[in-house]
C-alpha cells in the first residue's frame, strides 16, 4: 500500500482474541476535555521504545504492529495532554497552575501530520488515528525492533539542554509524570510555546 507506514499498540493479552477478530475501533476510554485529537482516538507509538506508560516489558500486555496509511495518522504531543489532565483535577480543589483548557488547545494545535514530523520534536509523541484498523493490518510485534532505532527521548532532550540553560523566563504550568519519571512543563511567554522537561535535567539548570 502507497505511504503506508507501521505504528505500535500496548494492549493487554486478554484483548488479543477480540483485536484479531474485529480489530482496532477508536473508541478512546480516556477524558478527551474537550480535545478534537483524542475523541474517539486509538493511540500508538512510532517506536516500542518510545512507550511513556510503562507497558513495555510488562508480562499483562503484548505489543502489536500495524499497518496503516500515513495520511491517517497524526503525531501530538502526550505531555500537554498529561498537563491538561493534572490541571483540569487540580482545578476541582483551586490548586490547579494553569488553565487546562488552553494546554488542551495548545495539544490540537500543535499536532503534525506524520510525514511533518522529525526526531525529537515532542518528549513522548503520540501516534492518533481516528479511524478503524482492521485485523489483516494487525500482527503481534517481534521485539526488540530490529532497525536502527534514534532515541526520540535522547534527542528531544539534547535539544533542550541546549536550548533551554535556564528556566528563568519559564512559567510552570504543570508537574506530572510517566513512566520514565517527574517532569515538569513550562510555558514560554514570549514565543507561546510548551516545553516539558524532565525531573534530573531540572535539577542541573
Amino acid at each position: 500500500m502507497l505511504n503506508e507506514i507501521t505504528l505500535y499498540h500496548f494492549t493487554k493479552r486478554e484483548n488479543l482474541r477480540s483485536i484479531f477478530r474485529e480489530g482496532l475501533t477508536p473508541r478512546s476510554q480516556f477524558n478527551s476535555l474537550g480535545s478534537q485529537l483524542r475523541n474517539n482516538a486509538s493511540y500508538f507509538w512510532l517506536s516500542p521504545e518510545d512507550d511513556a506508560m510503562g507497558y513495555k516489558g510488562n508480562d499483562i500486555y503484548e505489543c502489536l504492529q500495524i499497518s496503516v496509511n500515513a495520511d491517517l495518522c497524526v503525531i501530538a504531543n502526550m505531555d500537554l495532554a498529561s498537563s491538561a489532565f493534572v490541571n483540569f483535577v487540580l482545578a476541582r480543589k483551586h490548586e490547579n497552575l494553569y488553565d487546562y483548557k488552553k494546554l488542551v488547545a495548545a495539544y490540537d494545535t500543535t499536532a503534525i501530520g506524520f510525514n511533518g514530523y522529525v526526531t525529537g520534536l515532542f518528549r513522548a509523541p503520540e501516534a492518533i488515528i481516528q479511524s478503524r484498523i482492521p485485523p489483516e493490518k494487525i500482527s503481534i510485534a517481534q521485539l526488540p525492533i530490529e532497525k536502527n532505532h534514534i532515541s526520540n527521548r535522547s534527542v528531544y532532550n539534547e535539544n533542550i539542554i541546549e536550548k533551554f540553560p535556564s528556566l528563568t523566563s519559564m512559567q510552570k504550568v504543570a508537574i506530572h509524570d510517566d513512566s520514565t519519571g517527574l517532569l515538569h512543563t513550562y510555558h514560554l511567554g514570549d514565543k507561546d510555546e510548551y516545553v516539558t522537561i524532565e525531573d534530573a535535567i531540572v535539577k542541573h539548570m
